[in-house]
């Protein structure tokens, strides 16, 4: 039997570079026992790529991250004077989890450079998924800059902070459910 004729999923090059995606941002991230992983690679669950738990002092998981990976391109340096350093198209997908407020949990892009081995994150506010205007496009150029790098500390205070206007909004929420 000729396997070349054969509809049959193959390794790609792709997963190589969301394996080493996952595992730098895994190392990078877990390296001060700050925040534990839940990544998954090649999974199937749409939108999201796990989770992430901010770890108290006491090891007690206190806030848990949805989390979206992306494997940034060899060339992401943004050359107009208009914009941060770097630059990235991402799949509006992501997006629009929080759009349609598909997790109360924050949410937290993060983006890998495999061959810097360098993580940078951006939390997903509803205020920051409005700006980008998203209407049925696939795909949304996003600019970041060298303060988005990780890390941990500045991840977990950036966090703590979303997390007092999601508060905020989840009892609204839960105030509005219960008087309905």
């Amino acid at each position: 039997m000729n396997v070349k004729n054969i509809n049959l999923g193959k390794i790609t090059a792709n997963d190589f570079k969301e394996s080493n995606s996952v595992a730098i941002a895994k190392r990078l991230i877990e390296k001060n026992h700050k925040l534990k992983t839940y990544f998954s690679e090649m999974d199937k669950r749409p939108n999201l790529d796990g989770n992430m738990s901010i770890i108290d002092k006491e090891n007690y998981e206190k806030v848990i991250i949805d989390v979206q990976i992306k494997t940034l391109p060899e060339n992401y340096i943004c050359t107009s004077n208009r914009c941060h350093q770097y630059f990235y198209d991402c799949d509006t997908k992501v997006f629009n989890v929080v759009r349609l407020n598909l997790t109360l949990n924050p949410v937290v892009l993060i983006l890998v450079d495999i061959k810097k081995e360098k993580v940078y994150y951006l939390i997903l506010t509803k205020q920051f998924v409005s700006n980008l205007r998203i209407n049925s496009e696939s795909k949304k150029r996003i600019f970041f800059g060298e303060e988005n790098e990780f890390i941990d500390d500045n991840l977990i205070c950036d966090i703590y902070q979303y997390n007092k206007i999601l508060s905020k909004n989840k009892t609204k929420i839960f105030l509005f459910i219960l008087t309905a």
